[in-house]
């Protein structure tokens, strides 16, 4: 008798398969003898799998986690679920059956050792009445292919509601989260807590987000528990909030002066004026290759939506920087090729950049921010909302060769979210390259000399 161990499981038990030798010496005695030798070797993986001693220790056994009886059951689903097919199909006989007779035996062990309510949580998932929602979430994100930052959000949210879940005895099973439960582990972690109604709506989003698809793939078919539960910032009289508080801005050109003036670290100081003279966003400079610049050409690596990926003229005040970064390097080499690989998909290959110049933006003195708000009104996306402006100056100022559409496509913003995207954005597309070209020569830095 063999069966197979789960890979996450195989470090522990040591085989791929774990063995039972019967030594019958008839049929008849062997088909007698397979069901006990099944039970025992599913037994072990089950021990080993909650971190029990296994091979019939006499040892107290410590309660199993729910979320571990929620694993455990779901792979007996499988199993049992491909039995039931192959009964169906007439591929099967009862004879060849091996799973089905024994799930009471577990149902029975898992009650005797850790109680009704986690023996009830097995049976009702083994059976298909209750699915856990963590076996779920892969699923969801392959489908959603979210980026990486956004992902990684999206998987803490999952995990801090499991947690939630083990920690209330709550089955941690899309059909146990009501409204009412969703409602209750908001208000344990968030708002007793104190948190920011901004963090707590980016997980609510999250999750919404998940329980949206699982309502379309049919796992649910009521309204979502996440509906309306986010929550609300709370609202200060006019008299204590000054206007355009906590609204993050373009620098100035001062501060643009000062930065470029100040920066010491070539790296910061290559990255920040590459911002400043294109308006691209930090993970687009940040993995730009090579191959992507071209004949005075930028192919911009979209890094968010379908309209980020575009193609830019190299600005004129840019070309010498460029060509000392491109020189002797192969295609596929990072312009920064300084900025170190990240093992997390929560943190962009430009983060530490971020960081960096956060340090030295502080050490300039440029900086603005309000005593009752955490961050700083200026950061480094600040290099393009300047450029965004100075091009719409420009613009004002009598520059011709480019309209204000043209500088959302420069930009890589969506025209279809304009009054007008319908004519402007997906019937006339994107400007044309001599368009682009006046846009982004019309933005020049401040006199750095100056201060």
């Amino acid at each position: 008798m063999t069966v197979a161990v789960p890979a996450r499981l195989v470090k522990v038990l040591g085989a791929t398969r774990l063995k039972e030798p019967l030594n019958a010496t008839t049929l008849a005695e062997a088909d007698a003898m397979k069901w006990p030798a099944l039970g025992r070797l599913k037994q072990r993986i089950a021990d080993a799998d909650a971190g029990r001693p296994s091979e019939g220790a006499i040892a107290p056994i410590r309660p199993v986690q729910r979320a571990n009886i929620a694993r455990e059951a779901m792979e007996w689903r499988r199993e049992v679920e491909e039995e039931c097919r192959l009964l169906s199909a007439g591929t099967l006989t009862e004879d060849g059956v091996a799973f089905l007779p024994i799930v009471d035996l577990r149902i029975d062990r898992i009650a005797e050792e850790d109680g009704s309510d986690d023996a009830s949580l097995f049976a009702h998932i083994v059976s298909g009445r209750a699915t856990p929602f963590a076996s779920l979430v892969d699923h969801w994100l392959h489908e959603g292919a979210f980026a990486g930052r956004t992902e990684a959000a999206y998987r803490q949210a999952i995990r801090d509601l499991t947690s939630w879940c083990e920690h209330t005895n709550t089955p941690p099973t899309v059909e146990a989260i009501t409204k009412r439960v969703a409602g209750q582990f908001i208000r344990a972690r968030f708002i007793d807590l104190n948190a920011a109604p901004a963090t707590a709506n980016k997980a609510i989003t999250a999750l919404a987000s998940f329980w949206g698809w699982l309502h379309k793939r049919g796992h649910i078919g009521e309204v979502s528990p996440w509906s309306g539960q986010s929550l609300s910032k709370a609202k200060r009289p006019d008299c204590a909030r000054d206007p355009g508080e906590a609204v993050k801005r373009a620098f100035t050109d001062d501060e643009v002066a000062t930065l470029l003036n100040g920066l010491t670290d070539p790296l910061i100081a290559d990255f920040c004026r590459f911002a400043a003279l294109t308006g691209m966003r930090r993970e687009e400079i940040a993995t730009l290759r090579v191959r992507h610049v071209r004949s005075g050409i930028i192919k911009v690596p979209g890094t968010k939506t379908v309209s980020a990926a575009r193609e830019v003229p190299l600005h004129s005040d840019l070309v010498s920087l460029v060509d000392r970064r491109i020189t002797g390097k192969g295609v596929e080499d990072f312009v920064f090729h300084e900025l170190p690989p990240q093992t997390s998909k929560a943190r962009g290959r430009g983060a530490p950049i971020t960081q960096a110049f956060t340090r030295q933006r502080r050490k300039l003195g440029v900086e603005d921010r309000f005593e009752s708000e955490r961050q700083s009104r200026v950061d480094l996306h600040s290099f393009r909302r300047w450029f965004s402006r100075k091009a719409q100056e420009a613009l004002e100022a009598g520059g011709v060769g480019f309209t204000d559409w043209t500088i959302s496509d420069v930009l890589g913003h969506s025209r279809e979210n304009r009054p007008g995207g319908m004519t402007m954005g997906r019937y006339a597309g994107s400007s044309d390259m001599k368009a682009k070209r006046s846009c982004i020569e019309a933005v020049r830095l401040p006199l750095l000399s100056k201060l």
